[in-house]
Parts: C-alpha cells; structure tokens; sequence
C-alpha cells in the first residue's frame, strides 16, 4: 500500500530523526521525477513548517547531530521560501540519510508531471502548491 497523507504528523513524545526524514522524502515525491515513487506527502507551507518546527524539536532533545540538522535546515529553508531547483538532489541526500539502494531521482519533475502527480495523490485543491521557481530553473538548465 502506497503512503499518501495530506499533513504531516510527528511524535513529539518520542522524538525520532528517522520520522522527519521519511516525511520529508515523501514530500519531494512531487517535485522529482523518478521511475517509481513510494508515498506522497504535499509540498504545503504548513507541512514545511510543522516538518521544520519538528527538526528544531529533535535538536533541542539531542536526537540529531550537528551536521544533519544543518542539512535538513537548509532543505526546509529552500522549500519554505518556495526553492525547489534542488528537490532532486535534495530528495536523493534523503535516501542516503534512510541509507536507501533504490528510489533514486532522475531530476526534477516538470510541471505537467508534478500536476498529475498532485491530481492522482492529493486532488485539485492542492495544484496551487505548483512553484514556479522550480520549472523556470529546470527549462533554463534544459538543452
């Protein structure tokens, strides 16, 4: 079964890196293209804020290093200022973090791919999540 949620949800009692990254990861799902994806969480303002709210919960409860956190942070910055020309590498420094073998991106996904991914996994309320920042990078780095 395919994980699609539409918020985030953590478990602030016990505090767990491994959660934030999942949930991060499925959220990139939109923006990325890749042969297969797994789960789908939206690229919302308010699931960027509650996934960044719970970083800064996982440092104050020791639960994450240094450098870790400073990668997340700066994932979760790009995203809340609507920066998504690097959800591809972004997504696959994820997988490292899951130590993954598999899933790996093949670059970001174009805007009609990310609105049919939108529409199959969250419906047309959630199409203004779309980013323009994200395809004017992509057709500018396209030969």
């Amino acid at each position: 079964k395919t994980r699609v949620e539409l918020e985030v949800s953590f478990n602030e009692e016990k505090p767990n890196r491994t959660e934030l990254i999942k949930s991060m990861h499925l959220m990139t799902h939109q923006k990325i293209s890749a042969r297969s994806k797994w789960g789908a969480i939206p690229m919302t303002p308010q699931n960027i804020q509650q996934s960044a709210e719970y970083l800064e919960l996982l440092k104050t409860k020791f639960k994450i290093d240094d450098r870790m956190y400073a990668e997340l942070k700066t994932m979760l910055d790009h995203w809340s200022q609507g920066d998504f020309t690097l959800a591809d590498k972004e997504q696959d420094r994820l997988l490292d973090f899951l130590q993954a073998s598999r899933g790996f991106s093949n670059g970001l996904a174009t805007k009609n791919e990310e609105e049919l991914f939108i529409l199959n996994n969250f419906g047309p309320e959630y199409l203004n999540t779309l980013n323009e920042t994200t395809y004017t990078s992509y057709e500018e780095s396209s030969p």
